[in-house]
């Protein structure tokens, strides 16, 4: 697969980084399902539904970006990056609302998650990631960016007829 290949180091780490998450919350989900009984008898603070629908929500976006990060579609950068942002305004208004104790680790917790949507920040914007492929309608077929450039002069003189090769002055 050529796509593959020619996909830049940022942008499959970008996906294994949103599979990561997505794996993370398919445990969440499957915890909180099987561990309802439990979750009720001792009373949580949040119902488990809560926490399904949580995971469940982030388990379906994730499967979507790592869908459309590995088939470089055009729309997947942004929403990765609108996703990162949205995740984590989830993550800090859970941790400060909703969990019972403060939690002492909160540096550490704050410097890995802005390193993180640093890092998403810097994948998603940077130029070979979103210019990785364009499709050639033509022969509907994937040619890389260097290909798609504008044609010398050679090339457009022998497209003239002019296979002189000088220069009309």
């Amino acid at each position: 697969m050529d796509n593959a290949r020619n996909r830049p180091f940022s942008s499959t780490f970008l996906a294994l980084l949103v599979l990561c998450f997505t794996i993370w919350n398919g445990v969440r989900f499957g915890a909180a399902v099987s561990f309802w009984n439990t979750l009720r008898q001792y009373t949580a603070r949040l119902s488990p539904l809560y926490f399904a629908i949580s995971a469940a929500v982030w388990l379906g976006f994730g499967i979507t970006l790592i869908i459309a990060l590995w088939l470089n579609k055009v729309w997947a950068k942004g929403a990765t990056l609108l996703a990162a942002d949205l995740y984590t305004a989830w993550y800090w208004f859970d941790r400060l609302f909703f969990q019972p104790v403060p939690q002492t680790n909160w540096p550490f917790a704050l410097i890995i998650n802005l390193l993180i949507l640093l890092f998403v920040v810097v994948a998603s914007l940077q130029r070979g990631s979103r210019d990785l492929v364009i499709i050639n309608t033509a022969s509907n077929r994937h040619v890389e960016r260097s290909e798609a450039s504008p044609r010398n002069d050679e090339t457009l003189r022998g497209a003239q007829g002019d296979t002189s090769g000088k220069r009309d002055t």
